[in-house]
Protein backbone atom coordinates (compact mmCIF):
# COMPACT_ATOMS: atom_id res chain seq x y z
CA UNK A 1 0.00 0.00 0.00
CA UNK A 2 1.14 3.40 -1.49
CA UNK A 3 1.47 6.08 1.46
CA UNK A 4 0.77 9.91 1.25
CA UNK A 5 2.46 12.48 2.32
CA UNK A 6 1.35 15.99 2.86
CA UNK A 7 3.31 19.18 3.61
CA UNK A 8 2.76 20.30 6.99
CA UNK A 9 3.97 23.25 9.15
CA UNK A 10 7.74 22.49 10.47
CA UNK A 11 7.65 21.21 14.16
CA UNK A 12 10.34 24.31 14.86
CA UNK A 13 7.64 26.92 14.09
CA UNK A 14 4.90 25.76 16.03
CA UNK A 15 7.28 25.19 18.78
CA UNK A 16 8.22 28.88 18.65
CA UNK A 17 4.64 30.03 18.01
CA UNK A 18 4.25 28.23 21.54
CA UNK A 19 6.95 29.98 23.29
CA UNK A 20 6.29 33.60 21.75
CA UNK A 21 2.30 32.73 22.87
CA UNK A 22 3.45 31.82 26.62
CA UNK A 23 5.34 35.57 26.38
CA UNK A 24 1.67 37.03 26.70
CA UNK A 25 0.72 38.37 29.91
CA UNK A 26 -3.02 37.20 29.91
CA UNK A 27 -4.72 35.81 32.82
CA UNK A 28 -5.71 32.26 32.86
CA UNK A 29 -8.91 31.56 32.95
CA UNK A 30 -12.21 29.40 32.83
CA UNK A 31 -14.72 30.87 30.10
CA UNK A 32 -17.23 28.17 29.44
CA UNK A 33 -19.53 28.20 26.91
CA UNK A 34 -22.96 29.75 27.70
CA UNK A 35 -25.19 29.92 24.00
CA UNK A 36 -27.18 26.80 23.78
CA UNK A 37 -28.52 27.45 20.76
CA UNK A 38 -24.96 27.20 19.28
CA UNK A 39 -22.55 30.01 17.33
CA UNK A 40 -19.50 30.95 16.78
CA UNK A 41 -16.11 30.40 18.90
CA UNK A 42 -15.50 33.95 17.63
CA UNK A 43 -18.21 35.21 19.13
CA UNK A 44 -17.48 36.86 22.81
CA UNK A 45 -21.10 36.90 23.86
CA UNK A 46 -20.94 33.00 23.78
CA UNK A 47 -18.82 32.69 26.46
CA UNK A 48 -19.17 33.64 30.10
CA UNK A 49 -17.10 35.93 30.79
CA UNK A 50 -17.69 37.89 28.19
CA UNK A 51 -14.76 37.20 26.10
CA UNK A 52 -13.21 34.38 23.57
CA UNK A 53 -10.74 32.51 25.23
CA UNK A 54 -6.65 32.30 24.62
CA UNK A 55 -3.50 29.96 24.38
CA UNK A 56 -3.76 30.37 28.76
CA UNK A 57 -7.58 29.66 29.34
CA UNK A 58 -9.36 26.51 30.15
CA UNK A 59 -12.43 26.65 27.61
CA UNK A 60 -15.58 24.41 28.63
CA UNK A 61 -18.27 23.84 26.37
CA UNK A 62 -20.31 21.49 28.65
CA UNK A 63 -23.43 23.53 28.71
CA UNK A 64 -26.57 21.28 28.61
CA UNK A 65 -28.95 21.29 25.07
CA UNK A 66 -27.99 20.17 22.01
CA UNK A 67 -26.10 22.52 19.86
CA UNK A 68 -22.74 23.35 17.75
CA UNK A 69 -20.07 25.54 18.49
CA UNK A 70 -17.74 26.46 15.07
CA UNK A 71 -14.23 27.43 15.16
CA UNK A 72 -14.24 30.87 12.97
CA UNK A 73 -10.60 32.24 12.78
CA UNK A 74 -8.40 34.62 9.93
CA UNK A 75 -5.78 32.97 8.77
CA UNK A 76 -2.76 33.92 7.56
CA UNK A 77 -0.41 31.35 5.08
CA UNK A 78 1.80 29.25 8.43
CA UNK A 79 -0.41 30.67 11.04
CA UNK A 80 -0.92 29.05 14.22
CA UNK A 81 -4.52 29.08 16.05
CA UNK A 82 -3.49 28.60 19.32
CA UNK A 83 -6.67 28.82 21.38
CA UNK A 84 -6.60 27.22 24.55
CA UNK A 85 -4.45 25.59 27.24
CA UNK A 86 -6.98 23.05 27.65
CA UNK A 87 -10.84 22.71 26.22
CA UNK A 88 -13.73 20.38 27.58
CA UNK A 89 -16.51 19.39 25.17
CA UNK A 90 -19.43 17.07 26.41
CA UNK A 91 -22.26 18.16 29.03
CA UNK A 92 -22.82 14.40 30.16
CA UNK A 93 -25.07 13.32 27.22
CA UNK A 94 -28.38 11.96 27.73
CA UNK A 95 -30.74 14.24 28.71
CA UNK A 96 -28.26 17.28 28.50
CA UNK A 97 -28.07 17.07 24.86
CA UNK A 98 -25.20 16.75 22.26
CA UNK A 99 -22.29 19.20 22.08
CA UNK A 100 -20.48 19.50 18.81
CA UNK A 101 -17.31 21.00 18.17
CA UNK A 102 -16.44 21.78 14.52
CA UNK A 103 -13.18 22.37 13.31
CA UNK A 104 -13.18 22.53 9.60
CA UNK A 105 -11.11 23.64 6.23
CA UNK A 106 -8.23 25.02 8.14
CA UNK A 107 -5.31 26.05 5.52
CA UNK A 108 -2.56 23.39 4.88
CA UNK A 109 -0.35 25.29 7.13
CA UNK A 110 -2.26 26.50 9.67
CA UNK A 111 -3.12 24.46 13.07
CA UNK A 112 -5.38 24.31 15.83
CA UNK A 113 -3.36 23.85 19.24
CA UNK A 114 -4.55 22.95 22.45
CA UNK A 115 -1.11 23.26 24.82
CA UNK A 116 -1.97 20.74 27.81
CA UNK A 117 -5.55 18.54 27.30
CA UNK A 118 -8.40 18.49 24.75
CA UNK A 119 -11.49 16.42 26.77
CA UNK A 120 -14.01 14.91 25.06
CA UNK A 121 -16.50 13.57 27.22
CA UNK A 122 -19.85 12.13 27.20
CA UNK A 123 -21.83 13.74 24.82
CA UNK A 124 -19.45 15.49 22.99
CA UNK A 125 -18.94 15.42 19.21
CA UNK A 126 -15.64 16.76 18.00
CA UNK A 127 -15.68 17.12 13.77
CA UNK A 128 -12.74 17.87 12.49
CA UNK A 129 -12.87 18.14 8.78
CA UNK A 130 -9.41 18.64 6.46
CA UNK A 131 -7.66 20.39 9.54
CA UNK A 132 -4.79 20.13 11.54
CA UNK A 133 -4.53 19.59 15.57
CA UNK A 134 -1.92 19.84 18.02
CA UNK A 135 -3.59 19.00 21.10
CA UNK A 136 -0.56 17.91 23.96
CA UNK A 137 -2.91 14.99 24.89
CA UNK A 138 -5.87 14.14 23.39
CA UNK A 139 -8.37 12.02 25.24
CA UNK A 140 -11.85 10.52 24.01
CA UNK A 141 -13.53 10.16 27.15
CA UNK A 142 -16.67 7.62 27.91
CA UNK A 143 -19.73 8.59 25.52
CA UNK A 144 -17.19 10.90 23.24
CA UNK A 145 -16.93 10.61 19.30
CA UNK A 146 -14.25 12.61 17.52
CA UNK A 147 -15.05 12.42 13.96
CA UNK A 148 -11.63 13.46 11.56
CA UNK A 149 -11.69 13.70 8.15
CA UNK A 150 -8.71 14.09 5.75
CA UNK A 151 -6.99 15.84 8.96
CA UNK A 152 -3.54 15.00 10.73
CA UNK A 153 -3.36 15.01 14.46
CA UNK A 154 -0.16 16.43 16.47
CA UNK A 155 0.10 14.94 19.51
CA UNK A 156 -1.17 11.45 21.90
CA UNK A 157 -4.48 10.75 22.42
CA UNK A 158 -6.48 8.03 23.88
CA UNK A 159 -9.54 6.52 23.18
CA UNK A 160 -10.56 5.71 26.94
CA UNK A 161 -13.46 3.01 27.67
CA UNK A 162 -16.95 3.98 25.64
CA UNK A 163 -14.66 6.26 23.63
CA UNK A 164 -15.20 6.42 19.57
CA UNK A 165 -12.25 7.73 17.36
CA UNK A 166 -13.62 7.65 13.09
CA UNK A 167 -11.33 8.47 10.78
CA UNK A 168 -12.55 8.75 6.95
CA UNK A 169 -10.53 10.00 3.69
CA UNK A 170 -7.16 9.58 4.71
CA UNK A 171 -5.65 10.88 8.17
CA UNK A 172 -2.40 11.45 9.79
CA UNK A 173 -1.30 10.43 13.18
CA UNK A 174 1.69 11.99 14.50
CA UNK A 175 1.77 10.44 18.20
CA UNK A 176 1.56 8.07 20.21
CA UNK A 177 -2.11 6.26 20.34
CA UNK A 178 -3.64 4.12 23.23
CA UNK A 179 -6.76 2.51 22.72
CA UNK A 180 -8.28 1.23 26.14
CA UNK A 181 -9.97 -1.79 26.77
CA UNK A 182 -13.63 -0.23 25.71
CA UNK A 183 -12.66 2.25 23.34
CA UNK A 184 -13.23 1.67 19.96
CA UNK A 185 -11.11 2.92 16.35
CA UNK A 186 -12.75 2.65 13.12
CA UNK A 187 -9.89 4.12 10.67
CA UNK A 188 -10.41 4.20 6.51
CA UNK A 189 -7.51 4.83 6.92
CA UNK A 190 -5.46 6.53 9.14
CA UNK A 191 -1.89 6.55 8.65
CA UNK A 192 0.10 5.85 12.27
CA UNK A 193 4.03 7.84 12.32
CA UNK A 194 3.81 6.83 15.90
CA UNK A 195 3.60 3.49 17.99
CA UNK A 196 0.05 2.36 18.52
CA UNK A 197 -1.60 -0.01 20.98
CA UNK A 198 -4.76 -1.44 20.83
CA UNK A 199 -6.83 -3.24 24.26
CA UNK A 200 -10.37 -2.15 22.59
CA UNK A 201 -11.79 -2.45 18.81
CA UNK A 202 -10.36 -1.97 15.74
CA UNK A 203 -12.99 -1.98 12.90
CA UNK A 204 -11.96 -2.62 9.16
CA UNK A 205 -14.46 -1.87 6.64
CA UNK A 206 -14.28 -2.49 3.54
CA UNK A 207 -11.26 -0.24 1.84
CA UNK A 208 -7.83 0.69 3.33
CA UNK A 209 -7.97 0.97 7.03
CA UNK A 210 -4.81 1.10 8.96
CA UNK A 211 -1.18 2.61 7.69
CA UNK A 212 2.03 2.01 9.68
CA UNK A 213 5.15 4.13 8.86
CA UNK A 214 8.22 3.46 10.51
CA UNK A 215 11.46 4.63 8.50
CA UNK A 216 13.95 3.99 11.55
CA UNK A 217 13.69 7.51 12.56
CA UNK A 218 12.30 9.92 14.80
CA UNK A 219 9.89 11.35 12.66
CA UNK A 220 8.46 8.04 11.73
CA UNK A 221 7.93 5.39 14.29
CA UNK A 222 4.64 3.83 13.78
CA UNK A 223 3.88 0.49 15.14
CA UNK A 224 1.09 -1.41 16.22
CA UNK A 225 0.71 -4.02 19.31
CA UNK A 226 -2.62 -5.83 19.57
CA UNK A 227 -2.81 -6.05 23.21
CA UNK A 228 -4.57 -9.42 25.53
CA UNK A 229 -7.86 -8.68 25.11
CA UNK A 230 -7.51 -6.67 22.52
CA UNK A 231 -9.81 -7.19 19.12
CA UNK A 232 -8.82 -6.27 15.43
CA UNK A 233 -12.34 -6.93 13.35
CA UNK A 234 -11.83 -6.94 9.64
CA UNK A 235 -15.37 -6.46 8.62
CA UNK A 236 -15.14 -6.67 5.27
CA UNK A 237 -13.21 -7.10 2.04
CA UNK A 238 -10.34 -5.79 0.80
CA UNK A 239 -9.59 -3.85 4.18
CA UNK A 240 -6.70 -4.36 5.82
CA UNK A 241 -3.07 -3.63 7.65
CA UNK A 242 -0.15 -2.18 5.97
CA UNK A 243 3.39 -1.19 6.65
CA UNK A 244 5.32 1.55 4.75
CA UNK A 245 9.28 2.39 4.82
CA UNK A 246 11.26 -0.71 5.86
CA UNK A 247 11.20 -0.44 10.02
CA UNK A 248 7.37 -0.90 10.54
CA UNK A 249 6.09 -3.93 12.96
CA UNK A 250 2.84 -5.53 14.16
CA UNK A 251 2.70 -7.78 16.99
CA UNK A 252 -0.76 -9.80 17.60
CA UNK A 253 -1.89 -10.95 21.03
CA UNK A 254 -4.72 -10.70 21.55
CA UNK A 255 -7.53 -11.45 18.96
CA UNK A 256 -7.83 -10.47 15.20
CA UNK A 257 -10.80 -11.95 13.28
CA UNK A 258 -12.33 -11.78 10.06
CA UNK A 259 -15.99 -12.21 10.61
CA UNK A 260 -17.10 -10.72 7.04
CA UNK A 261 -16.88 -10.76 3.15
CA UNK A 262 -15.95 -14.05 0.92
CA UNK A 263 -12.90 -12.26 -0.97
CA UNK A 264 -9.62 -10.62 0.37
CA UNK A 265 -7.84 -9.01 3.94
CA UNK A 266 -4.67 -8.16 4.08
CA UNK A 267 -1.94 -7.50 7.31
CA UNK A 268 1.29 -6.92 4.89
CA UNK A 269 3.63 -5.50 6.85
CA UNK A 270 7.70 -5.84 7.47
CA UNK A 271 7.92 -7.35 10.62
CA UNK A 272 4.78 -9.08 12.49
CA UNK A 273 4.50 -11.88 15.46
CA UNK A 274 1.10 -13.59 16.70
CA UNK A 275 1.12 -15.42 20.30
CA UNK A 276 -2.68 -14.43 20.28
CA UNK A 277 -4.81 -15.84 17.74
CA UNK A 278 -6.18 -14.79 14.04
CA UNK A 279 -9.29 -16.38 12.75
CA UNK A 280 -10.85 -16.38 9.33
CA UNK A 281 -14.44 -17.43 9.66
CA UNK A 282 -14.87 -16.74 5.67
CA UNK A 283 -12.99 -15.25 2.66
CA UNK A 284 -9.37 -15.03 3.16
CA UNK A 285 -6.73 -13.82 5.26
CA UNK A 286 -3.36 -12.88 3.73
CA UNK A 287 -0.61 -12.53 6.28
CA UNK A 288 2.32 -10.84 4.18
CA UNK A 289 5.79 -10.03 5.01
CA UNK A 290 7.87 -11.90 7.89
CA UNK A 291 5.44 -13.59 9.77
CA UNK A 292 6.56 -15.13 13.14
CA UNK A 293 3.81 -17.60 14.37
CA UNK A 294 4.66 -18.13 18.26
CA UNK A 295 4.20 -21.40 19.92
CA UNK A 296 1.11 -20.04 22.30
CA UNK A 297 -0.67 -18.56 19.51
CA UNK A 298 -3.18 -19.50 17.01
CA UNK A 299 -4.83 -20.05 13.55
CA UNK A 300 -8.94 -20.96 13.24
CA UNK A 301 -10.95 -21.17 10.63
CA UNK A 302 -14.86 -21.32 10.08
CA UNK A 303 -15.89 -24.20 8.19
CA UNK A 304 -19.70 -22.80 6.35
CA UNK A 305 -19.77 -25.43 3.05
CA UNK A 306 -17.80 -26.83 0.85
CA UNK A 307 -16.99 -23.50 -0.99
CA UNK A 308 -17.57 -20.93 1.93
CA UNK A 309 -14.68 -21.00 4.71
CA UNK A 310 -11.40 -19.38 6.06
CA UNK A 311 -8.17 -19.77 4.50
CA UNK A 312 -4.71 -18.06 4.92
CA UNK A 313 -2.40 -16.96 2.66
CA UNK A 314 1.01 -16.66 3.67
CA UNK A 315 2.74 -14.10 0.43
CA UNK A 316 5.44 -12.31 0.17
CA UNK A 317 5.01 -8.31 0.20
CA UNK A 318 2.09 -9.04 -2.67
CA UNK A 319 -0.89 -11.59 -2.58
CA UNK A 320 0.67 -12.56 -5.90
CA UNK A 321 3.84 -14.12 -4.58
CA UNK A 322 3.97 -17.03 -2.09
CA UNK A 323 6.08 -16.58 0.36
CA UNK A 324 6.79 -19.02 3.24
CA UNK A 325 4.92 -20.46 6.61
CA UNK A 326 6.79 -21.34 9.27
CA UNK A 327 4.38 -22.94 11.06
CA UNK A 328 3.80 -22.70 15.07
CA UNK A 329 1.10 -22.74 17.74
CA UNK A 330 -2.29 -24.51 16.94
CA UNK A 331 -4.65 -24.70 14.37
CA UNK A 332 -8.17 -24.71 14.89
CA UNK A 333 -11.62 -25.68 12.94
CA UNK A 334 -15.25 -24.75 13.74
CA UNK A 335 -18.17 -26.18 11.87
CA UNK A 336 -20.49 -23.42 11.49
CA UNK A 337 -24.82 -23.10 11.41
CA UNK A 338 -25.36 -26.85 11.46
CA UNK A 339 -22.79 -27.70 8.41
CA UNK A 340 -21.53 -31.20 8.40
CA UNK A 341 -18.63 -32.08 5.65
CA UNK A 342 -19.77 -35.33 3.48
CA UNK A 343 -17.59 -37.79 3.35
CA UNK A 344 -14.20 -36.75 0.93
CA UNK A 345 -14.92 -33.00 1.29
CA UNK A 346 -11.74 -31.23 0.85
CA UNK A 347 -10.67 -27.91 3.03
CA UNK A 348 -7.60 -25.95 1.56
CA UNK A 349 -7.19 -23.89 5.13
CA UNK A 350 -3.58 -22.59 4.60
CA UNK A 351 -1.63 -21.76 1.17
CA UNK A 352 1.90 -21.10 0.99
CA UNK A 353 5.10 -21.22 -1.62
CA UNK A 354 6.90 -23.42 1.03
CA UNK A 355 6.56 -24.23 4.83
CA UNK A 356 9.01 -25.05 7.87
CA UNK A 357 7.53 -26.55 11.21
CA UNK A 358 4.36 -27.75 11.77
CA UNK A 359 1.08 -26.99 14.09
CA UNK A 360 1.40 -28.44 17.80
CA UNK A 361 -1.93 -29.45 18.31
CA UNK A 362 -5.11 -29.30 15.83
CA UNK A 363 -8.45 -28.54 17.24
CA UNK A 364 -11.22 -30.21 14.84
CA UNK A 365 -14.66 -30.72 15.02
CA UNK A 366 -15.81 -33.35 16.83
CA UNK A 367 -18.63 -35.79 15.02
CA UNK A 368 -16.38 -36.16 11.68
CA UNK A 369 -12.79 -37.78 11.29
CA UNK A 370 -10.06 -35.83 9.80
CA UNK A 371 -7.17 -36.37 7.94
CA UNK A 372 -4.89 -33.48 7.71
CA UNK A 373 -2.14 -33.27 5.17
CA UNK A 374 1.08 -30.81 5.09
CA UNK A 375 1.54 -30.32 0.92
CA UNK A 376 4.01 -28.71 -0.79
CA UNK A 377 1.98 -25.62 -1.19
CA UNK A 378 -1.20 -26.20 0.84
CA UNK A 379 -2.17 -27.50 4.06
CA UNK A 380 -5.72 -29.42 3.52
CA UNK A 381 -8.29 -30.94 6.12
CA UNK A 382 -10.41 -33.61 4.60
CA UNK A 383 -13.62 -35.10 6.12
CA UNK A 384 -13.68 -38.65 6.48
CA UNK A 385 -17.03 -41.29 7.04
CA UNK A 386 -18.70 -39.78 9.48
CA UNK A 387 -18.00 -40.35 13.36
CA UNK A 388 -22.06 -41.05 14.93
CA UNK A 389 -22.22 -40.02 18.50
CA UNK A 390 -25.46 -39.96 20.96
CA UNK A 391 -26.91 -36.59 21.83
CA UNK A 392 -30.01 -35.73 23.40
CA UNK A 393 -32.06 -38.12 25.27
CA UNK A 394 -35.98 -37.52 26.43
CA UNK A 395 -38.48 -39.93 28.22
CA UNK A 396 -41.58 -38.96 27.62
CA UNK A 397 -44.14 -40.96 29.01
CA UNK A 398 -43.23 -44.78 28.51
CA UNK A 399 -41.07 -43.40 25.11
CA UNK A 400 -37.42 -42.96 25.22
CA UNK A 401 -36.48 -40.70 22.23
CA UNK A 402 -32.63 -40.16 21.47
CA UNK A 403 -30.78 -38.36 18.88
CA UNK A 404 -27.36 -38.07 17.40
CA UNK A 405 -25.22 -36.32 14.77
CA UNK A 406 -21.83 -36.89 13.32
CA UNK A 407 -22.93 -39.62 10.59
CA UNK A 408 -21.98 -39.32 6.61
CA UNK A 409 -25.36 -37.61 5.31
CA UNK A 410 -27.37 -39.87 3.24
CA UNK A 411 -25.55 -43.28 5.14
CA UNK A 412 -27.16 -46.19 6.86
CA UNK A 413 -26.66 -46.91 10.29
CA UNK A 414 -27.63 -49.60 12.69
CA UNK A 415 -29.00 -48.98 16.59
CA UNK A 416 -28.21 -52.27 18.48
CA UNK A 417 -29.42 -52.94 22.12
CA UNK A 418 -28.50 -55.34 24.57
CA UNK A 419 -29.06 -55.90 28.24
CA UNK A 420 -25.90 -57.21 28.97
CA UNK A 421 -23.02 -54.47 28.39
CA UNK A 422 -20.33 -57.41 28.23
CA UNK A 423 -21.78 -59.38 24.86
CA UNK A 424 -19.60 -59.42 21.74
CA UNK A 425 -21.74 -57.15 19.39
CA UNK A 426 -22.20 -59.89 17.26
CA UNK A 427 -24.87 -60.76 19.89
CA UNK A 428 -26.61 -57.34 20.43
CA UNK A 429 -30.13 -56.94 18.79
CA UNK A 430 -30.29 -54.91 16.11
CA UNK A 431 -33.41 -52.46 16.80
CA UNK A 432 -33.66 -50.66 13.67
CA UNK A 433 -31.72 -49.64 10.26
CA UNK A 434 -32.27 -45.84 8.69
CA UNK A 435 -30.06 -43.10 7.10
CA UNK A 436 -28.73 -39.90 8.56
CA UNK A 437 -30.29 -36.81 7.02
CA UNK A 438 -28.64 -34.48 5.49
CA UNK A 439 -26.82 -32.96 8.11
CA UNK A 440 -25.18 -36.26 9.45
CA UNK A 441 -28.22 -36.13 12.49
CA UNK A 442 -30.73 -39.19 13.25
CA UNK A 443 -33.68 -39.56 16.16
CA UNK A 444 -34.75 -42.41 17.12
CA UNK A 445 -37.78 -43.58 19.72
CA UNK A 446 -37.84 -46.73 21.54
CA UNK A 447 -40.43 -48.16 23.29
CA UNK A 448 -39.76 -48.65 27.47
CA UNK A 449 -41.62 -51.86 28.90
CA UNK A 450 -41.65 -51.54 32.44
CA UNK A 451 -40.18 -54.35 34.76
CA UNK A 452 -38.33 -55.52 31.64
CA UNK A 453 -34.46 -55.33 32.51
CA UNK A 454 -32.06 -52.31 31.55
CA UNK A 455 -31.22 -51.80 27.87
CA UNK A 456 -27.94 -50.54 26.19
CA UNK A 457 -27.46 -49.32 22.72
CA UNK A 458 -24.99 -48.40 20.28
CA UNK A 459 -24.26 -47.39 17.04
CA UNK A 460 -23.32 -49.79 14.13
CA UNK A 461 -22.23 -48.54 10.66
CA UNK A 462 -23.11 -51.26 8.12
Amino acid sequence: MNTRRVLFLPAAAISAAFILLAGLSIEAATITWTNTSGGYWSAATNWSPNRVPTNTDNALITSSNTYTVTLDVDENIYSIITNVANLTLGAGGGAAGVQTFVVTNLSPSSVFCVSSLLLVTNGGVFLMTNGNMNANSLIIDNGGVFNMAASSLYGDVTVASGGVLNATNFNYMFGAMTVASGGVLNPSPLFLYGPATNSGTINLTNGPGLSIINNGTTNAQGSLVNQPGGLINFLGDNSGIAGGEGHDYFVNQGRIIKSAGSGLSVIDVEFATNSGTITAQTGQMVLAGQWTLLPSGSLNVGLNSATNYGNFYFSVYSVNIPGNAGLAGAFNATLNNGYVPTNGTPFNVVSYGSFTGNFSSLGLPAGVMWQSTYGSTNFTLMAKSGKPQFGTFNLSGTNLTFSGLGGSPGSNYVILASTNLTLPLINWTALTTNTFDGTGHFNYTNKVIPGKPQQFFIFKLP
